[in-house]
């Protein structure tokens, strides 16, 4: 054989086996992917198989015999041979009514209420399949009592509670504020003290010729200032700033002549709250 045959069919053969090794490797590289995709298969497979498995289990305890009296408790067997709840069962407690009542708070246009519910006797004592009603799902709920209530006008008093089985309670709301501007404060009694006005529901109007010349009873010092006048007065005689102001629970603070007759003009100098006489501009404040 020529040298050249040789180099040829050596040549020859190291193609070969570089085509098989090559092929080899391609192979070692693709069967990991082939055995994950072939475990992902398995998994899958026996997912459905359990799942299947699980439905039919169910579907088996759901069925029943329409004819077959069941012993579970709540549950009988409908015409499709189906468990379905019942709507009673003597294996249930019995249930008393009369030991049930709710309470429930309720805002009305004139006052608010706290009402309680008495209940009667239910006609379903089952909730659910295997499951016995609970007294406040068994019991229905009758005609409301009012038991508490507050009218707008009460500012100083609430009712707490009087939610669920919770009865309400009427309690004062001491030290809160109340009245016009919040300017009062409630006391021990529920009362709406400390209110300072001006206008005559507060102040005597005893005559025509009395003015509100200043109206500062929201306002921080409070006060009120007032044109008077003798004509009228209770007491008779002259009349002081002092005896005005006291006379309606207030306290007098300065006093002016009045530079008009029958107005609210002041003379720049003050003069002593017991001053009395014809004509006054008094400056009144809360005790």
């Amino acid at each position: 054989m020529s040298i050249l045959s040789s180099c040829v069919e050596i040549t020859i053969n190291q193609t070969e086996d570089a085509l098989v090794s090559n092929l080899l490797n391609h192979n070692n590289q693709e069967e990991p992917e082939d055995q994950s995709s072939s475990l992902q298969n398995e998994n899958q497979n026996e997912n459905q198989n359990e799942n299947q498995n699980e439905n039919q289990n169910e579907n088996q305890n759901n069925t029943c015999d329409p004819n077959e009296e069941l012993s579970d408790l709540c549950t009988t067997c409908n015409m499709n041979g189906q468990k379905v709840a019942s709507l009673n069962d003597d294996k249930c407690p019995a249930l008393d009514c009369s030991t049930l009542v709710t309470y429930e708070k309720q805002t009305l246009a004139d006052k608010i209420s706290c009402v309680s519910y008495g209940y009667t006797m239910g006609n379903q004592n089952c909730a659910s399949i295997g499951t016995c009603a609970s007294l406040t799902q068994y019991c229905q709920k009758g005609a409301s009592m009012e038991v508490l209530s507050i009218t707008k006008n009460q500012e100083c008093f609430e009712i707490t509670g009087c939610a669920g089985v919770m009865m309400g309670t009427k309690n004062i709301k001491v030290g809160s504020a109340c009245g016009e501007g919040g300017m009062g404060s409630c006391d021990a009694m529920g009362n709406c003290i400390g209110i300072f006005k001006c206008d005559e529901s507060k102040f005597i109007r005893y005559n025509q010729e009395n003015l509100l010349c200043d109206d500062k009873s929201n306002a921080m010092p409070q006060f009120c200032e007032f044109y008077i006048h003798k004509n009228g007065w209770p007491a008779g005689g002259d009349l002081s700033c002092q005896a005005f102001c006291e006379a309606n629970q207030s306290v007098c603070l300065a006093v002016w002549d009045n530079a008009q007759a029958n107005s609210c003009s002041k003379q720049s100098n003050e003069i002593e709250c017991t001053k009395a006489g014809t004509d006054r501009i008094c400056r009144c404040s809360p005790r």
